[in-house]
């Protein structure tokens, strides 16, 4: 992309400066905000953690992986402050905007497309809100389009590395692994070219996922169902 010439676009720099005011104002909004809906829930196992109390609370329905992160890079900060988590979450929200470009790369999007579609993606009305909210929702997604990089890199280790990571943010990004185990299937096998010299090989290129799969059958099992608390 020639970002000078993208950048010249009188039009496209109104779009940009509407869509900065508009997220500084949800901001401000959010920032001044106690915590909203499930954010209790998640600051108070984001406190646990960052104090060193290593539990899951009843009231918790995912493995702790996005409370681990963000209570120590708190630690960091040596702030508590539910503004310090949602700052913290909002940062890794932002890291999803190049993530999806370099995704549009790998899938060839030309420059109109780019421009397009990374827009929509900037205030999808599904995730926007979560930019600014110390959820789970963005900062699973953006280990997910990490992961789905790799795929497309062919780089098949660190992508199933990445969405087994996923799930121990939101178990159920279970769906994705199954998504891309099964695109890498149809990309490098598929149907018509199918025998089991090379299904063999399909698995010994994509073990990880298997190992993944098998790993969350094992949770599901032993934590008896998928949710880990409520």
């Amino acid at each position: 992309m020639n970002f000078k010439a993208y950048f010249e676009n009188k039009t496209l720099r109104a779009y940009l400066m509407i869509v900065a005011v508009f997220f500084l104002f949800l901001w401000i909004v959010v920032m001044t905000q106690k915590p909203l809906a499930d954010e209790r829930f998640h600051y108070a196992e984001f406190k646990l953690l960052y104090h060193g109390h290593w539990e899951i609370k009843s009231y918790l329905t995912t493995i702790p992986g996005y409370h681990l992160v963000i209570a120590g890079l708190a630690r960091v900060l040596n702030s508590d402050r539910l503004f310090t988590m949602r700052n913290i979450s909002l940062m890794f929200s932002l890291l999803t905007i190049p993530v999806v470009w370099l995704i549009g790369k790998k899938l060839g999007w030309n420059e109109k497309e780019e421009k397009n579609r990374i827009a929509q993606f900037i205030v999808l009305p599904l995730s926007l809100p979560f930019f600014f909210l110390a959820y789970t929702d963005m900062f699973s997604l953006l280990i997910f389009l990490i992961s789905f990089y790799f795929l497309l890199a062919k780089k098949y280790k660190l992508s199933g590395f990445f969405i087994i990571l996923s799930c121990l943010v939101r178990q159920t990004n279970i769906i994705w692994l199954l998504f891309e185990w099964g695109y890498i299937f149809l990309e490098t096998v598929g149907f018509k070219t199918f025998s089991t010299e090379a299904l063999l090989k399909f698995v010994k290129k994509t073990w990880v996922y298997f190992l993944g799969t098998v790993a969350f059958f094992v949770f599901v099992y032993l934590n008896d169902g998928v949710a880990v608390g409520d």
